[in-house]
């Protein structure tokens, strides 16, 4: 059975760190949402409490607010009970969200849910959902991003209500920029994707950023069942007892430079992953290279937030002019090598891995515990072994960083109509423990593990007879 534990990391705040080995592909965190809320822009085409899109014809409006519309009228009574209690209703009416710019308007409508959940003459919400938004993480200075929600929050309280809220909403907005999880939208005809709302799940919020992470969230919002609002984060690969966990922020596939920007303008840190202290040193080949060696398919080149990387040199690319000795040339023969021994490498090590624990974990039992559970782990037990781990551990080369994007970065292409995406760019897992089959958490696209292996060794061949 699969155990975590939340440690201090140096560095980084909080953070979650494996107490067992952890098997590829197997279920690490299963989590519900404290607060979900409907983007501004679409809250009369997606449901206010499953975040299902509505049925054409099919909304139930609130005719309280005018602000929420739900699938059928079991959702809306389900919604009464929690995310559009008659108090968020109250206030959603006269908080003049449609006076708002979209994002501002997001905002503060997490600000009115968390409101209901907080203010002891509230009455709404469960006692776990109160407790797990105390303990969300915040920061300590406002945010640009948030002061336009704080300058609406301060009408909306009114002058004397101000004083007693001014600490708990700067807080709030702090908690939601920080902590929220955006909910995409399933790709639209033309391959387009959009917000359709967000979520914050307290266990998960404390997954801190990785550019090469172990984990990847799967969400279920279009399916079925009724629990459609629960996450799960699934291991990428064996990850040792004592290893922190971590998610991307973002998607795999964008460039160094996107990469860093992202994190110090959104996030407020500069990224300094294994990842990132490699490729910042990357010259002589672009991106476009770097993903043709890692196996990526030639669509890849328009992968979202792909650029080429400046190193101050000229730019130089593999040529067909009989310069077979060109040192990009070398160095893409060299890149595909790499990666294809790397790969071969990590299935042998995953091999030898799945021989020596068994079958460990297969169980997802436990997973999923409630939150007086999850408060009561360790939090000191595995901290100072996880801070030895990280100080012990090797800087990954170039042929492991390609070898990771070329396994786990999802190569589907997306309709031709949407040339500036090119390709989905969601993160392969395996489906099972170990399993050969491998899952986009984004367009669900599937492949197998070994039929992806032997084209990248077609992909070597052809590319070392051609610098011949």
């Amino acid at each position: 059975m699969v155990r975590i534990e939340t440690v201090d990391i140096p560095g980084s705040g909080r953070g979650l760190v494996s107490a067992t080995p952890i098997a590829a592909g197997e279920l690490v965190l299963r989590e519900s949402p404290v607060t979900l809320t409907v983007t501004q822009t679409l809250h009369r085409a997606v449901c206010a409490y499953c975040l299902r899109y509505i049925a054409e014809g099919a909304a139930v409006e609130c005719t309280g607010c005018k602000q929420a519309s739900f699938c059928n009228e079991r959702c809306q009574q389900r919604a009464c009970r929690q995310a559009h209690t008659a108090t968020i209703c109250h206030s959603t009416a006269k908080a003049g969200l449609d006076n708002l710019d979209p994002e501002t308007a997001d905002q503060a409508r997490f600000i009115i849910q968390a409101q209901d959940l907080i203010d002891p003459e509230h009455q709404g919400g469960a006692l776990w959902r109160k407790k797990a938004l105390a303990l969300l993480q915040s920061a300590d200075e406002d945010h640009a991003d948030t002061a336009e929600v704080l300058k609406w929050a301060e009408k909306y309280f009114g002058a004397e209500k101000w004083q007693k809220w001014k600490v708990a909403a700067r807080k709030l907005a702090s908690q939601d920029r920080i902590n929220s999880y955006g909910i995409m939208a399933p790709l639209g005809p033309h391959g387009e994707r959009r917000i359709r709302g967000s979520g914050v799940y307290p266990m998960s919020s404390l997954l801190n950023h990785d550019c090469m992470p172990n984990v990847a969230r799967y969400d279920y919002f279009d399916g079925p069942q009724e629990d459609n609002s629960i996450v799960e984060f699934r291991a990428l690969h064996d990850i040792p007892a004592d290893t922190q966990i971590t998610q991307s922020y973002f998607p795999l596939s964008w460039s160094f430079e996107d990469r860093q920007q992202r994190c110090k303008a959104q996030y407020g840190f500069t990224c300094s992953c294994d990842r990132c202290q490699v490729e910042q040193h990357w010259q002589g080949a672009s991106d476009d290279e770097a993903s043709d060696a890692a196996g990526f398919s030639v669509a890849s080149d328009h992968v979202e937030g792909r650029g080429q990387r400046q190193t101050g040199a000229a730019e130089q690319k593999v040529r067909h002019d009989g310069e077979a000795e060109s040192e990009p040339a070398r160095a893409l023969q060299q890149g595909a090598e790499g990666s294809l021994r790397q790969e071969r490498d990590q299935c042998s090590k995953e091999g030898r891995s799945q021989e020596r624990e068994g079958q460990h974990g297969k169980s997802d039992g436990g997973v999923n515990r409630d939150l007086d559970e999850q408060q009561g782990m360790n939090e000191g037990s595995h901290a100072d072994s996880a801070e030895d781990s990280a100080e012990d551990h090797e800087v990954p080369d170039e042929a492991y960083i390609m070898a990771y994007l070329g396994r786990h970065v999802c190569p589907q292409e997306l309709p031709a109509a949407n040339e500036e995406e090119g390709v989905c760019g969601g993160t392969m897992t395996p489906v099972g423990v170990h399993g050969d089959a491998y899952a986009c958490n984004m367009c669900g696209f599937e492949r197998l593990e070994s039929e992806r292996l032997a084209e990248l060794e077609k992909m070597y061949q052809a590319v070392a007879q051609e610098v011949q």
